[in-house]
């Protein structure tokens, strides 16, 4: 019979809370009795919302439960505001949720008149406000928007995300900057992975216009130098792209707080890449770094480079120069280098780098990845083979047998997640790779795999077969995996961007009743902590990880979307049609 919704009302308000009373039964069993969700103990049902708040619908349904349930389930429904100026108003939130939104997300450009006056009115509406995103501003982003920010001491976020767009506003003034006070504990100044692909032009189908965005680049970098520098003492999450990040003029600075550093988008040459080594003795609490920076032909090392050149003896990494020596009031920590690390992402990493020699005993991830992807240039129907300035993208991916020797430099006893991307030439020849890492990453439980088969030259097809039941039965040797991704490279697939829906149909039909069952049904027999086996599915938009959930689990057994949470990287900005 089906439930009303009186009946799920009362089912949310209640929660069963076994007591044992002091009248026992005669048989011995404890009596039961029913108390109401909203007597719960305050930090108890926090933690209940923090588990519905994953699904907000059920939150939802929890807090129109009960006035009381509704008034506590506030604080997390109305955390988040967003301002959208890019549609119809009106614009304003409503005054009853003002008191608690603690983030706002700001959409529009906000160079207009009277913009500068509208947006910090809207500041002061939330009285607890503490984090402040700004989307979508087309590159309209003046100096008195960030200002309004800045001097307000309760903020302790600001992200600001360009998109595709290069900042489109006069130069932000030092001399006003070095006046303003910041307390910045995250910063964040992001664009998309495929700005400078998006910014060619397509006069005719697949034909280029080269755009060079380093005067961009210079520019931004001009804009946001006198902020970053400011919040040194403060900030303990910063994220930059690396074109346009001020590394000399941060290496300068002593960062005694900062915890996080991401630098995503592409090398501009081998001085930019070389100049990361003068930045990493300047942040010795530093937890988690992250490189991902995509390489380009005619660099003269095949798109490597190491971040940490060989110095003459691994000691004297303790003792890098700094930007400058004419600084004495930056101090070099003599702490050893990054050994406060738990997670490090390289993308493209040069197997001779030192950093991989450093001691860092903490670690727990390690990602040793392709950016962009390399499945972007094996695209069905139109490779993505042209990169910025018109010079393909390098694809230095580390073989078998680099991969293995770069690992087993690095002591990594307390590992519990590993991604890494490799080119295997042959069936096979990742055999003594696979078992190194099963067998001397005893507490590994997340692994992600991308292995491609060898890449031919221009003309030549892909006829390699990948082994993926052999894969998966080394594989399973890793006792307390929890989930395993994997890229397998599958000779039948289409790859990405695959607009023949005959394709797709006839290769998503093998890959959901023959490959994902006969892969997690090999893992989850020697692995009983296995949640899930995820493969990356190629659709029409890129990549997607589809789960394949073991017998034991409940249903769904398959799981294919294009949730957030599944996609494995921002799709291509292609401006072709049917292919």
């Amino acid at each position: 019979m089906q439930k009303t919704r009186m009946e799920d009302n009362m089912m949310a308000g209640c929660l069963m809370d076994v007591v044992v009373d002091d009248n026992k039964r005669s048989d011995g069993l404890v009596l039961a009795q029913w108390t109401r969700l909203e007597d719960l103990n305050l930090d108890v049902f926090q933690l209940i919302a923090d588990q519905l708040q994953q699904q907000e619908a059920d939150l939802c349904a929890l807090a129109s439960s009960s006035r009381k349930l509704r008034s506590l389930a506030f604080s997390r429904l109305f955390a988040r505001c967003r301002v959208d100026i890019t549609k119809p108003g009106p614009h304003d939130p409503p005054q009853a949720i003002c008191s608690y939104v603690r983030h706002l997300t700001h959409c529009g450009p906000l160079d207009q008149e009277g913009a500068l006056l509208r947006f910090e009115t809207l500041l002061d509406q939330f009285p607890l406000l503490d984090s402040v995103t700004l989307e979508d501003t087309e590159g309209r982003l003046p100096w008195g928007i960030m200002k309004a920010c800045l001097i307000r001491s309760r903020l302790m976020s600001l992200k600001v995300d360009l998109g595709f767009h290069e900042l489109a506003v006069p130069l932000y003034p030092d001399d006003d900057i070095a006046a303003t006070p910041i307390s910045l504990q995250t910063f964040a100044w992001t664009t998309t992975l495929w700005r400078e692909w998006a910014k060619w032009k397509l006069p005719s189908k697949r034909t280029y216009h080269r755009v060079d965005m380093r005067p961009d680049f210079d520019f931004e970098r001009a804009c946001i130098t006198g902020i970053v520098r400011t919040m040194h003492e403060t900030v303990q999450s910063l994220s930059l792209p690396v074109e346009s990040a001020p590394i000399l003029a941060m290496a300068d600075l002593s960062w005694p707080r900062l915890r996080d550093l991401s630098l995503d988008g592409r090398f501009l040459d081998v001085a930019h890449i070389s100049s990361l080594k003068h930045l990493l003795p300047a942040v010795p609490s530093l937890r988690n770094l992250s490189i991902l920076a995509g390489r380009i032909w005619g660099l003269g090392t095949l798109g490597r480079y190491p971040i940490l050149p060989k110095p003459s003896s691994a000691t004297s990494l303790l003792a890098l120069p700094s930007a400058s020596e004419d600084h004495p009031e930056h101090e070099t920590s003599h702490s050893p280098l990054l050994s406060e690390l738990r997670s490090l992402r390289i993308a493209y990493p040069d197997p001779d780098d030192e950093i991989f020699s450093l001691r860092m005993p903490h670690l727990t991830h390690l990602s040793l990845r392709d950016y962009p992807r390399v499945y972007h240039q094996l695209a069905y129907g139109y490779n993505v083979r042209d990169g910025p300035e018109g010079r393909p993208w390098a694809a230095p991916l580390l073989s078998p047998d680099e991969a293995f020797s770069l690992l087993q430099r690095m002591d990594l006893p307390h590992l519990t997640s590993l991604e890494l991307v490799y080119i295997a030439p042959d069936a096979r020849s990742d055999d003594a790779l696979l078992s190194y890492i099963v067998q001397s990453l005893p507490k590994l439980e997340h692994l992600e795999l991308h292995h491609y088969r060898g890449l031919g030259g221009p003309n030549r097809p892909r006829t390699d077969r990948v082994q993926h039941t052999h894969i998966a039965q080394l594989l399973s040797a890793a006792k307390m995996l929890r989930t395993l991704r994997l890229n397998l490279d599958f000779h039948e697939d289409h790859q990405a961007y695959c607009a023949n829906r005959r394709k797709r149909d006839a290769w998503l039909a093998l890959f959901r009743e023959e490959r994902g069952p006969e892969i997690v049904e090999i893992v989850a027999a020697s692995c009983p902590q296995l949640e899930h086996v995820a493969l990356l599915y190629h659709g029409f938009e890129g990549g997607t990880w589809a789960e394949f959930h073991p017998q034991r689990c409940a249903e769904p057994r398959f799981v294919l979307d294009n949730t957030r949470e599944h996609l494995d990287e921002e799709a291509c900005a292609r401006e072709w049609g049917s292919m």
